[in-house]
């Protein structure tokens, strides 16, 4: 009976280890789970497309968001920052116990759950919930029907009654849809607009640009057209696929021991499977801009990665001056002009044969999304003027701060003394400031800040190595020894 109780509580206790271990993972891991539900709780405190925000709405998602970009770069540090230690330190010792960073992860796990399965049977059914997948779709079709989509502008109007779901993204200024920056069409009067001008062409006026249906490049197409071709009703099988490569990427840099929390943070997304994994495909762009990086001394695997999410989506062009920038400090400035050609030629053979065809139609295509005059919306500071809290402005003011924060990022990350991967979040940071910053643009910066910091503790690990193998020649029992070393940073102060 002693022996058997004995038992029981042995494995009671190595049960308890082993879930603080998933769900209350190390200052590092929970710093990110921590900015991944502040994510969450921008998304949910300014929602826009849906008429005027309210007046707080704007100031909390704005705060939600600066402190979720404050946790991932913290985590994504070699160290521990002395500063963050001694606030943990200070705050209540309630407030200390490991249960309540556990609950948080349950919380994010089951709202991520519960995104996904609203959107699981989009799947199976090809329901599309926003017109830049559904797009995506018909551009596909049209090319395996031999039609250049840059030039099918018609193909608009027939998406608009195959996916009803998928509204359009309206001109601000437009007949129907008003000149208010701060009332931002319903999705009912958004359905009822395309569908009723797809039925009845008298009826269309200045309220869309037809081009968006083919305002990408064109290697997204090419992605999409297998899945087209099988005749899957969804191509988001796509974004499932590359969202499980873009998991491995990260975990491949994790220690042993790291990979079931760090894999955990990786999924407990809500705001990611609610607004990117379902609704939009910057994975499909951004697993490749991960990947360059992770094999960044690889002259020509790296560079035709790069080179090729550029010619995904628009997206990874603000990632590129980092990425040139950080070859060139690492390899000097002639392998960054080299890497510059193979990218480009990267970019513009998946784009050649609808560039040949019509030149003027595809850089037309690919500008839109930078030229269209659509309406404000996101979770940045355009949120503040969307409720009411700042006054507008011109767009051409909030591009102006676009640029300045990109040129402040971007000249510090050329000055400053070490040389490091956090291009990967200074180029996706200062739409933040953009008058469109919508979700999808930051959801996926979890994941680089992991890289990230998993790229920095390898290091600290060969660096140890390096230090066992200068003070003795090792045995390849102390040289597992050495691998198997935890990383080494204190935990939060006070926190058992």
């Amino acid at each position: 009976m002693i022996l058997q109780t004995q038992t029981l509580r042995t494995m009671a206790s190595w049960l308890r280890d082993q879930a603080a271990t998933l769900l209350c993972p190390s200052w590092r891991w929970m710093t990110l789970i921590a900015g991944t539900a502040l994510l969450f709780e921008a998304t949910r405190a300014g929602e826009p497309s849906q008429g005027a925000l309210l007046f707080w709405q704007g100031s909390a998602s704005v705060a939600c968001m600066l402190l979720a970009f404050g946790c991932f770069w913290v985590a994504s540090r070699p160290a521990q920052p002395v500063w963050y230690a001694d606030f943990w330190q200070r705050l209540p010792r309630w407030l200390h116990w490991r249960g309540w960073r556990g609950m948080l992860t349950l919380l994010l796990v089951c709202n991520a759950w519960i995104a996904m399965t609203w959107h699981i049977s989009d799947l199976f059914d090809g329901n599309y919930h926003t017109d830049a997948i559904a797009y995506i779709h018909m551009d596909a079709d049209l090319v395996l029907h031999g039609q250049n989509p840059f030039t099918a502008d018609s193909a608009f109007w027939t998406a608009a009654l195959r996916w009803p779901n998928a509204t359009a993204t309206p001109l601000l200024g437009s007949k129907t849809f008003g000149s208010n920056p701060r009332h931002y069409p319903y999705f009912n009067t958004m359905q009822d607009t395309q569908i009723l001008e797809a039925m009845y062409p008298a009826l269309r006026g200045n309220d869309y640009d037809t081009g968006i249906v083919h305002n990408y490049p064109a290697g997204i197409i090419w992605l999409a057209l297998p899945f087209v071709w099988a005749g899957l009703p969804s191509i988001l099988w796509l974004n499932i696929m590359m969202f499980a490569v873009m998991i491995g990427l990260v975990l491949a840099r994790a220690p042993k021991e790291d990979r079931l929390p760090v894999g955990l943070l990786l999924i407990a997304s809500p705001a990611l499977m609610d607004r990117g994994l379902f609704v939009e495909f910057d994975v499909d762009c951004l697993v490749f801009v991960l990947a360059a990086w992770m094999w960044l001394d690889k002259r020509v695997t790296s560079a035709l990665l790069f080179g090729f999410a550029c010619a995904v989506k628009q997206l990874a062009w603000f990632l590129a001056p980092f990425y040139l920038l950080e070859v060139w400090r690492r390899y000097g400035w002639q392998e960054a002009a080299k890497r510059s050609g193979i990218a480009a030629i990267a970019f513009f053979v998946p784009n050649l044969p609808f560039i040949i065809q019509a030149p003027g139609a595809w850089l037309h295509s690919v500008l839109i999304p930078m030229t269209d005059p659509n309406f404000p919306l996101g979770y940045g500071p355009i949120s503040l003027a969307l409720s009411g809290n700042i006054p507008f402005g011109a767009s051409h003011f909030w591009l102006g701060l676009v640029v300045l924060t990109f040129l402040a990022f971007f000249v510090y990350q050329w000055r400053r003394p070490t040389i490091t991967a956090d291009g990967l979040l200074f180029g996706l940071m200062p739409l933040f400031m953009s008058w469109r910053s919508p979700m999808n643009y930051f959801n996926m910066i979890p994941f680089f800040a992991a890289w990230i910091a998993l790229t920095h503790i390898a290091a600290q690990r060969a660096a140890r190595r390096a230090e066992h193998i200068a003070a003795d020649e090792p045995t390849a029992d102390l040289i597992t020894q050495i691998n198997a070393l935890p990383e080494p940073e204190p935990e939060l102060a006070g926190v058992r």
